[in-house]
């Protein structure tokens, strides 16, 4: 998945797991990120994932992971600060607030600098409080749109639509996949179907700019009078997989107490 997607994820499952364990870890940064800063509502600051799980332990009651895949355009998102999602903490007073993160690229370091800024959110939406298991959703979109990949000639694509999709059937098995997994990080709360659905939805997360599934594929699509049908699978593509990866990373856990 791309990297603002996986970092939120990871913040949100990182926080997870200590809310589980109680205790407290460095945090595992991709080797593209320089730094993560916190700005908070009330305009102090934190300066490390570290730092913010420090302040706010014990004040939240609930982490969120939050898209809005809906509100995004996926012909878009493989730009910087282009797609709508937040990180959402659940106050123990009742108080929601929603993260929204920002990045920049450090030239002389050839990393990214990313900062989460705090929002009071006034009217959160009744859906951030349940997320569904969309698995059969999700496989079903895969599937059709491995054929269309086949279909427009592009086999390496269907190949990676065909991968995700018997991840999820059970075809195939995490160890399958362990290749992908960031090292150091700890992803243990993913079990079952949310563990098959999050490295699904990282396989097939094909978006992007120049040489993606958004570019040659798109343009034959077009070209063969299926334009409509490629924009319409892909967009639930992307609707399904975020989703998915809601459910995964936020889904309740016997485990967290």
């Amino acid at each position: 998945m791309n990297g603002e997607t996986d970092l939120l994820t990871r913040i949100v499952l990182y926080t997870r797991t200590f809310q589980r364990d109680h205790v407290m870890v460095k945090f595992a940064m991709s080797p593209y990120e320089r730094s993560i800063t916190f700005n908070f509502a009330d305009g102090t600051k934190a300066g490390s994932s570290e730092d913010w799980l420090a302040r706010i332990s014990g004040k939240i009651s609930r982490i969120i992971y939050h898209p809005s895949p809906n509100l995004n355009n996926p012909e878009h998102i493989g730009f910087s600060n282009a797609e709508r999602q937040f990180i959402v903490t659940i106050y123990n007073d009742d108080t929601v607030s929603y993260w929204f993160s920002r990045w920049e690229f450090n030239r002389l370091f050839k990393k990214w600098v990313i900062t989460f800024t705090e929002r009071v959110w006034e009217n959160p939406p009744v859906e951030m409080s349940g997320f569904r298991n969309n698995i059969e959703d999700f496989k079903n979109v895969l599937y059709d749109i491995g054929i269309l990949a086949k279909d427009l000639g592009f086999p390496d694509y269907a190949r990676v639509f065909d991968r995700a999709y018997r991840l999820l059937t059970g075809e195939m098995t995490i160890t399958d996949v362990r290749g992908r997994v960031k090292t150091g990080f700890d992803y243990s709360l993913l079990s079952g179907d949310a563990e098959r659905m999050y490295w699904a939805a990282d396989i097939a997360d094909v978006f992007g700019g120049m040489g993606s599934w958004n570019d040659s594929p798109s343009c034959v699509a077009d070209d063969t009078g299926r334009g409509e049908e490629f924009k319409n699978l892909s967009f639930e593509l992307y609707v399904q997989s975020r989703n998915a990866i809601a459910y995964a990373v936020n889904h309740d856990d016997s485990k967290i107490h």
